[in-house]
């Protein structure tokens, strides 16, 4: 659907290149993933009617950015949320992708698997006694193996699901605005709710944060891990950096 717009030919191109590539990654692995019962069963779509705009959420990946400017485009949604109320009333309104008509158009924002997971852990546990970096990514690899999905070379269950649902567009957070700006030129209404570069409209969610965070945080974090923890780790994730075109050795080996 991207070819048919009018927007900056790279973006167009980088788009494009990005659906293709994640259709091919799919493809490696779509009989193992059905053979072992992993088609995902929670991931909800966020889908604004009037346009078919249907939204993946992904935690930790701006999600509350997204929910915000879905909220303005519902009827009916209180315009002041506070970001938890915010989550709650939007999940309220996702639906499974089997409620999805056919004409809804899916997008999902991704970013770095090992600074999503560094991300997730500033965000939750770095002021928690007890919580250090190294035991809580310990006791996650642990769940990992109990769940099978460790050194085997199956995806992740949380990344599964675009085998088994086509997507229409794949976001990086690390492109957030260039692909905000697109997104704009592909739905015009929502040049009136997301806030770009060259679009002023005010963003109550500080969405650019966590593009400013220096990239030796997570080289930091992930250098606490023993040679081996670390190894293991990269390989938990080396599906999901395939699929969405990650070096997942981009902060260290």
């Amino acid at each position: 659907r991207v070819q048919n717009t009018h927007i900056k030919p790279n973006s167009a191109v980088v788009q494009l290149q990005r659906i293709k590539h994640l259709n091919q990654e799919c493809l490696q692995y779509k009989d193992e993933i059905q053979a072992h019962d992993m088609r995902p069963k929670y991931h909800l779509f966020l889908m604004e009617p009037q346009t078919g705009l249907t939204y993946c959420h992904v935690p930790k990946v701006a999600s509350s950015f997204w929910y915000s400017i879905f909220s303005k485009m519902f009827h009916g949604v209180p315009k002041k949320l506070d970001l938890t109320n915010l989550h709650s009333t939007m999940l309220d309104l996702s639906k499974g992708v089997e409620e999805l008509p056919e004409s809804a158009f899916k997008m999902i924002f991704v970013r770095h698997p090992i600074k999503r997971l560094v991300s997730a852990y500033v965000e939750k546990f770095v002021d928690v006694p007890d919580k250090h970096f190294v035991a809580s990514v310990q006791k996650f690899m642990q769940k990992q193996k109990a769940a099978g999905t460790t050194n085997s070379g199956r995806p992740n269950k949380e990344i599964t699901f675009p085998i088994f649902v086509k997507l229409d567009f794949v976001g990086h957070l690390e492109t957030l605005n260039d692909d905000a700006e697109l997104l704009i030129e592909l739905f015009p209404a929502l040049k009136d709710f997301v806030p770009t570069k060259t679009n002023r409209v005010k963003d109550k969610t500080e969405h650019n944060a966590s593009l400013r965070d220096d990239k030796d945080r997570t080289r930091n974090y992930l250098a606490q891990l023993d040679p081996d923890t670390r190894k293991e780790l990269l390989q938990i994730f080396s599906v999901d950096c395939r699929l969405f075109g990650y070096d997942c050795y981009e902060f260290g080996s």
